[in-house]
Protein backbone atom coordinates (compact mmCIF):
# COMPACT_ATOMS: atom_id res chain seq x y z
CA UNK A 1 0.00 0.00 0.00
CA UNK A 2 1.40 3.58 -0.95
CA UNK A 3 0.43 6.72 1.00
CA UNK A 4 -0.07 9.67 -1.27
CA UNK A 5 2.35 12.48 -0.65
CA UNK A 6 1.39 16.23 -1.31
CA UNK A 7 4.43 18.47 -2.90
CA UNK A 8 4.13 20.67 0.09
CA UNK A 9 5.21 24.00 -1.42
CA UNK A 10 5.42 27.30 1.44
CA UNK A 11 5.42 30.75 0.25
CA UNK A 12 8.05 33.05 0.58
CA UNK A 13 6.97 34.33 3.73
CA UNK A 14 5.55 31.37 5.17
CA UNK A 15 8.57 30.78 7.52
CA UNK A 16 8.69 34.61 8.76
CA UNK A 17 4.95 34.64 9.34
CA UNK A 18 4.96 31.10 11.51
CA UNK A 19 7.79 32.24 13.36
CA UNK A 20 6.17 36.01 14.14
CA UNK A 21 3.14 34.39 15.48
CA UNK A 22 4.61 31.56 17.90
CA UNK A 23 6.77 34.56 19.62
CA UNK A 24 3.07 36.15 20.66
CA UNK A 25 2.61 34.76 24.33
CA UNK A 26 -1.21 33.58 23.00
CA UNK A 27 -0.73 32.22 19.84
CA UNK A 28 0.49 28.74 18.73
CA UNK A 29 0.93 27.92 14.99
CA UNK A 30 0.22 24.66 13.16
CA UNK A 31 1.55 24.02 10.19
CA UNK A 32 -0.80 22.59 7.51
CA UNK A 33 1.09 23.23 4.67
CA UNK A 34 2.06 19.19 3.94
CA UNK A 35 -1.77 18.53 3.65
CA UNK A 36 -2.59 19.58 0.38
CA UNK A 37 -6.39 19.29 -1.44
CA UNK A 38 -7.13 23.07 -0.74
CA UNK A 39 -6.38 22.88 3.19
CA UNK A 40 -4.99 26.03 4.53
CA UNK A 41 -1.31 26.18 5.40
CA UNK A 42 -1.48 26.95 9.13
CA UNK A 43 -3.67 26.22 11.96
CA UNK A 44 -3.65 28.73 14.55
CA UNK A 45 -4.55 28.87 17.88
CA UNK A 46 -5.44 32.12 19.99
CA UNK A 47 -5.66 31.51 23.46
CA UNK A 48 -5.59 33.73 26.42
CA UNK A 49 -7.65 33.95 30.00
CA UNK A 50 -11.05 35.09 28.64
CA UNK A 51 -10.84 33.08 25.00
CA UNK A 52 -9.83 30.35 22.83
CA UNK A 53 -9.87 30.24 19.63
CA UNK A 54 -8.54 28.75 16.27
CA UNK A 55 -8.34 29.98 12.61
CA UNK A 56 -7.65 28.39 9.58
CA UNK A 57 -5.15 30.84 8.02
CA UNK A 58 -4.16 30.45 4.20
CA UNK A 59 -1.21 32.42 3.76
CA UNK A 60 -0.10 33.87 0.19
CA UNK A 61 2.52 36.28 -0.81
CA UNK A 62 1.54 40.13 -1.79
CA UNK A 63 -0.61 39.41 -5.04
CA UNK A 64 -0.76 35.76 -4.38
CA UNK A 65 -4.55 34.57 -5.38
CA UNK A 66 -6.38 30.97 -4.26
CA UNK A 67 -6.15 28.34 -6.63
CA UNK A 68 -9.49 26.24 -7.54
CA UNK A 69 -8.84 24.11 -4.38
CA UNK A 70 -8.25 26.40 -2.30
CA UNK A 71 -11.25 28.91 -3.24
CA UNK A 72 -13.69 25.41 -2.53
CA UNK A 73 -11.72 24.91 0.84
CA UNK A 74 -12.39 28.42 2.21
CA UNK A 75 -16.48 28.44 0.80
CA UNK A 76 -16.43 25.21 3.09
CA UNK A 77 -14.70 26.07 6.07
CA UNK A 78 -14.25 29.86 7.76
CA UNK A 79 -10.70 30.09 6.61
CA UNK A 80 -8.78 33.48 6.18
CA UNK A 81 -6.29 34.88 3.77
CA UNK A 82 -3.06 36.22 5.30
CA UNK A 83 0.08 37.80 3.86
CA UNK A 84 1.81 38.80 6.83
CA UNK A 85 2.42 38.05 10.48
CA UNK A 86 0.07 41.34 11.20
CA UNK A 87 -2.41 40.19 8.74
CA UNK A 88 -2.52 36.72 11.13
CA UNK A 89 -2.55 39.27 14.85
CA UNK A 90 -5.31 40.63 13.26
CA UNK A 91 -7.68 37.92 12.12
CA UNK A 92 -7.02 36.17 15.33
CA UNK A 93 -7.80 39.90 17.69
CA UNK A 94 -4.29 40.11 19.01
Amino acid sequence: MSIKRWNAKSDSNQSQIVKTVNAHPYCTVLDLSGVGGGCTDLLVQYRDSKRSELFLIEVKTPGGKLNKKQVKFHVEFDAYVARSADDVFRIVGA
